[in-house]
């Protein structure tokens, strides 16, 4: 059974380090960011990079998160990952829209990464289309299941909250949280997080994931 990674152990303090890899993302969702060119794109250079995390593993850092914008629109994003892993690192974490993560996952699990947090803002591809303004809501679900299939520790999926609080959260890899029955009358409003993550002490509705590992997504 995977297990979440020792970030969070209980009666255990540890320190991690978080880089953004890039300003740069390849979505222009209506949260975040307007319609058309970016801008200016602001990153660190690989050399830059490898400086901070041989600092970070000198003072006993293991664990090391990317984010972004979106790390793996870097094209020495694999570089990165084996970069950190030949200098010790033993836990690498990605956060990702999931648009480009199911086309390496495997040489990305083989250069060190251990943890992938992928975005989902809902089930409804048409609503992700209107909310993201790009078609890749079957990427996003690959990605999911390459990470699912293919990390050593748990996966965990962000989405939207049907509430006025910040978005929440869930981990899945052995188990699939139950369909939400809420739906959105509007495009603008995505429906909520099929797998809401569950204050401590609730009872989760969710259900075990089948025998052959695939979720019980739409066309799955």
């Amino acid at each position: 059974m995977k297990t979440m990674d020792g970030r969070s152990a209980p009666g255990r303090r540890s320190w991690n380090l978080r880089i953004g890899l890039t300003s740069r993302c390849n979505i222009r969702c209506k949260y975040c960011l307007p319609a058309g060119p970016q801008g200016v794109i602001t990153q660190a250079t690989f050399g830059e990079l490898t400086e901070v995390l041989q600092a970070a593993y000198e003072v006993g850092i293991r664990r090391v998160h990317y984010t972004g914008g979106e790390p793996t629109v870097r094209r020495d994003f694999l570089d990165i990952l084996a970069a950190a892993r030949d200098i010790g690192f033993t836990q690498q974490v990605v956060t990702t829209n999931g648009y480009r993560l199911h086309r390496i996952i495997g040489q990305a699990a083989a250069n060190g990464l251990t943890r992938a947090i992928i975005s989902l803002d809902t089930l409804n591809e048409q609503q992700n289309v209107f909310i993201t303004r790009a078609n890749f809501f079957s990427d996003t679900l690959r990605s999911i299941q390459g990470a699912v299939e293919t990390l050593p520790t748990l996966t965990k999926i962000s989405c939207p909250s049907s509430s006025s609080s910040p978005a929440t959260s869930t981990a899945a890899g052995t188990r699939a949280g139950s369909r939400s029955s809420s739906t959105s009358s509007s495009p603008a409003t995505p429906p909520s997080c099929p797998m809401r993550a569950r204050s401590s002490g609730a009872t989760s509705s969710s259900t075990r994931t089948p025998s052959s590992g695939r979720w019980p997504w739409p066309g799955n």
